[in-house]
């Protein structure tokens, strides 16, 4: 990918591929941080400063299926098959505990929460969950620790 800068040299990025599966996103995002920008290659997704590419983070999530941008948050999500991640103008801002046993999808995002549907193995049927954008907690209890409490009665 060629990437040009403003008021610098042009140069180009080459990225690994992460996930040999067709669930697995590739996209060239805009970042919260505007200097910035995020490449997922096959489910692995790296933030790279335009103007000082040296400058970069591998995204803590994998593989990644599915990003959001949130503007009015100031930030950007990703789910991969199980939990959410979400960075800033800074980087990392929070990691959701794992909401899925597989097949995690976003479904909707207002101002205050992601709504989303998570794979419930054990009961064989898909579940609904929320996240809050400020801290990344689940609202309600969790899929997989509702599971456990429920197997373990």
């Amino acid at each position: 990918m060629k990437i040009t800068p403003n008021l610098k040299e042009p140069w180009i990025g080459m990225f690994a591929f992460g996930y040999a599966s067709p669930e697995a996103l590739s996209a060239i995002l805009s970042c919260p941080d505007p200097r910035s920008v995020c490449v997922v290659s096959s489910g692995d997704g790296y933030i790279v400063r335009t103007d000082q590419p040296e400058v970069w983070e591998k995204v803590a999530s994998h593989p990644i299926t599915t990003a959001r941008l949130i503007p009015k948050k100031n930030l950007i999500v990703f789910g991969d098959l199980t939990k959410l991640t979400a960075y800033g103008p800074t980087g990392y801002v929070w990691q959701t505990s794992r909401l899925s046993w597989d097949g995690l999808r976003i479904i909707d995002v207002n101002e205050n929460q992601i709504r989303g549907t998570a794979w419930d193995s054990p009961n064989n049927k898909q579940v609904e969950f929320l996240v809050s954008l400020q801290t990344g907690q689940v609202e309600g209890e969790s899929i997989i620790e509702t599971t456990t409490e429920d197997e373990s009665k």
